[in-house]
């Protein structure tokens, strides 16, 4: 988690920016993806889904997840504060609608969303809980969200980037579990994949939510 003024915030993007072009090519990334997808397990044929993954980058867990469910129907969305990066999950991914926001104030509609995803971007958010909670405001009721994080080591920003992160709050399931409850989520299981940790949220909460008037 980082703490954001509009400098940071222009800092992060410039990061993300630059490492669009080759994203792609670093093969951790890509079995991550497919691993997050695995971890998600097979979507029932007989619904539509509406996905949306949060911190998206170039799509690539969208990709991921549509190639091991091909029999259905994904209604696939990503937000990310990247231009670049979106620039490629467009190319990559068509189908997909991808929107450039943050999330802490995401711009998709109160219940409307069966999954969220959000794959290594906890640590990079001006604030965690803000961003949690707005995946309880999108969430649909005994929606659920699934989460990559770094168990152990984790990216740092070069000292020349304008920025750190901390990646200590969301090693354990515990941890994320002591953020994510007060907000309507409780972890129903987790699982380490080489230094990550894969953990699904079960939305339990019910409260009525100020409602916002975004777009679909």
């Amino acid at each position: 988690m980082i703490l954001h003024n509009a400098g940071v915030h222009a800092a992060v993007v410039a990061v993300f920016d630059e490492m669009a072009p080759d994203y792609d090519e670093n093969r951790m990334h890509r079995a991550l993806a497919a691993e997050v997808a695995r971890f998600i397990g097979p979507l029932a044929t007989h619904a539509e889904w509406d996905v949306l993954d949060v911190a998206t980058g170039t799509g690539l867990a969208l990709r991921a997840l549509a190639s091991a469910n091909p029999e259905t129907s994904l209604r696939m969305r990503g937000v990310d504060v990247s231009p670049a990066m979106l620039e490629v999950a467009r190319t990559q991914l068509p189908t997909a609608r991808f929107t450039r926001g943050g999330a802490e104030s995401l711009p998709v509609r109160d219940d409307s969303v069966d999954l969220v995803m959000c794959v290594t971007g906890l640590h990079v958010f001006a604030d965690a809980r803000e961003a949690i909670a707005e995946w309880a405001r999108v969430l649909r009721p005994n929606g659920r969200a699934t989460v990559a994080t770094f168990a152990e080591g984790g990216p740092q920003p070069s000292p020349e980037a304008g920025f750190v992160v901390n990646h200590d709050p969301f090693r354990t399931g515990p941890a994320i579990d002591a953020t994510a409850r007060p907000l309507g989520f409780t972890v129903t299981r987790s699982e380490s994949w080489r230094q990550m940790l894969l953990v699904e949220l079960a939305h339990l909460d019910a409260r009525p939510r100020e409602r916002r008037g975004l777009d679909a």
